[in-house]
């Protein structure tokens, strides 16, 4: 075993991450939640027979609008989504002594402890 492989083998032992899966797991049970939520939220405000209100959206001077403001707010949750998944990525590093380098993992979410 040269030099490398054994290096190879400490970073790999010595890592803080979050599994992609684990994440996506995360995102989607919070995700559906607040799906949920939302649609618990409209039914509250419209009631069950709201039919006529959703004929309605789909008219162009509201549809067309609404899609571009919905573009806008995807966008606004992706990049706070992504802010979120850097303060997971802090809390699970909180416990890492300060005198360690850490750097990106490559392929999981989190960090690899250099010795």
């Amino acid at each position: 075993m040269n030099k490398y492989n054994l290096k190879l083998i400490i970073i790999i032992k010595n890592k803080k991450t979050i599994s992609i899966y684990k994440a996506s797991i995360f995102g989607l049970i919070y995700g559906t939640l607040l799906v949920a939520i939302l649609i618990f939220l409209y039914y509250l405000v419209y009631g069950f027979e709201s039919t006529e209100l959703l004929k309605q959206f789909f008219k162009f001077k509201i549809f067309v609008p609404s899609i571009v403001f919905g573009i806008i707010v995807h966008e606004f949750i992706y990049g706070l989504t992504w802010s979120i998944g850097d303060l997971i990525i802090l809390w699970i590093t909180r416990k890492i002594p300060n005198n360690k380098n850490v750097k990106d993992h490559p392929t999981e979410g989190g960090v690899t402890i250099d010795s």
